[in-house]
């Protein structure tokens, strides 16, 4: 199972971090950080927001003011291979997520409180 991540920074670093312990079928995108660096640490590729999404399950680790904007910008990817998205933007619901990606796709939310 591939998994995708959309933001590496304290949390969506943190759970990347934790995953590629137990897998290296990792992809990570992060436009502010330095993703190929961060890749190289934890032995998984990195490529742009496209190839995250690409994966089967995609975390969405943004801010939430910016979500809206990336989903938005991935709905034909998300269209086609209708991932599961697992968010942790604080105060966005479940039928703005939906909305955003404008795709019926599976869809949690997360909160973790500690990167």
């Amino acid at each position: 199972m591939k998994y995708g991540f959309i933001g590496c920074g304290n949390m969506g670093g943190a759970l990347a971090r934790a995953l590629t312990k137990n897998t290296k079928d990792v992809i990570i995108a992060d436009q502010y950080s330095d993703v190929a660096a961060l890749a190289a640490q934890m032995g998984c590729s990195f490529g742009c927001n496209e190839e995250a999404a690409s994966a089967q399950r995609v975390f969405l680790a943004v801010k939430p003011n910016v979500a809206a904007g990336v989903l938005e910008s991935l709905r034909p990817v998300l269209s086609e291979k209708k991932p599961l998205l697992i968010s942790m933007c604080a105060g966005v619901s479940l039928s703005q997520l939906e909305s955003w990606a404008g795709v019926s796709i599976p869809i949690i939310r997360i909160m973790p409180n500690t990167p």
